[in-house]
């Protein structure tokens, strides 16, 4: 008869038995995901088909009128776009000058020399601290240089209407 001997049971540690276990269920959840995403695959590409088919059904002639009409206003747009890259400086220059309205100050008019750098500017506001408001606000503005207040008057609504010519620094028109 032979002996048998008894080894004592090496214990792994319990950290490489956890570790098996974490690798042993991201393979799964990986060869899952593969298989999900194969069918979505293939689902994906059968609609993409079926959308290719309806829309080679639905083609319809190109009307020339059409295409002519498209192709202008594709020709406005671009000389649009020419005209509004040239002007950025400008565009900016006109945000800042929408920031520095006063709530209860309306400008209705204005006209922007860009050569030598001013602004006629009018506008309507309900009472004389109001368009006190909107001179500290040109004061403190940095983009300002100068601005005077060259004409004011009463309404009939009594409210006050008013002019100012601005003076804009250079920096004013850099992007």
């Amino acid at each position: 008869m032979t002996n048998l001997i008894h080894k004592p049971k090496v214990e792994v540690p319990k950290w490489q038995t956890n570790l098996f276990h974490v690798s042993l269920v991201l393979l799964v959840i990986a060869v899952l995901g593969y298989f999900i995403f194969m069918i979505f695959e293939k689902s994906s590409n059968s609609q993409r088909d079926k959308a290719s088919e309806e829309l080679v059904a639905l083609e319809v002639e190109e009307d020339p009128q059409l295409v002519e009409e498209v192709l202008k206003y594709e020709n406005k747009i671009n000389n649009f776009k020419i005209l509004l890259n040239e002007h950025q400086g400008v565009l900016v220059f006109l945000e800042t000058l929408d920031n520095l309205e006063s709530p209860n100050t309306k400008f209705i008019d204005f006209s922007l020399d860009v050569p030598s750098k001013t602004v006629n500017l009018s506008g309507i506001t309900s009472n004389v601290q109001e368009l006190l408001k909107q001179q500290n606000m040109f004061n403190n503005e940095e983009l300002i240089e100068e601005f005077k207040l060259t004409d004011w008057s009463i309404n009939n609504e009594g409210r006050l209407d008013f002019k100012y010519n601005l003076t804009i620094k250079e920096k004013a028109f850099d992007l």
